[in-house]
């Protein structure tokens, strides 16, 4: 989950926390997000579903749109379980790529958000 933390005299920091046990991800090479995905087969199963398949001819169906970020390990394989499990399939990628794929996405290079970066450094935000 993205957060805005505050620290120090009135300064904040955008930080990502795990969905699972709430505490700060500080190192990306022990975290990962991921998102549910409907099984085809389930969604043979679901008359609304199954017009939607009409639409879309990709065989998986992302669940809601949203991110989950999560720690590696336990918080991954419980935070899946407690939220529909084997009913779903959940894609694991790791957290290392995501910066990058924002600022592609963004319509960004990543010389611009570097200069962006330094600019609100030099701001003190």
């Amino acid at each position: 989950m993205l957060k805005l933390l505050k620290i120090g005299q009135g300064q904040s920091a955008v930080v990502l926390t795990c969905d699972r046990c709430g505490k700060r991800i500080d190192n990306p090479n022990v975290a990962c997000y991921t998102w549910r995905e409907y099984h085809r087969t389930h969604i043979d199963e679901d008359a609304q579903l199954h017009s939607l398949k009409e639409l879309v001819t990709y065989p998986l169906y992302v669940d809601d749109g949203k991110l989950f970020t999560l720690h590696k390990g336990t918080c991954f394989t419980q935070f899946q379980a407690a939220n529909g499990g084997s009913e779903y399939r959940w894609p694991l990628v790791e957290l290392v790529y995501l910066p990058g794929l924002l600022i592609n996405n963004l319509g960004m290079t990543f010389a611009y958000a570097e200069a962006q970066f330094h600019l609100l450094d030099t701001m003190g935000v």
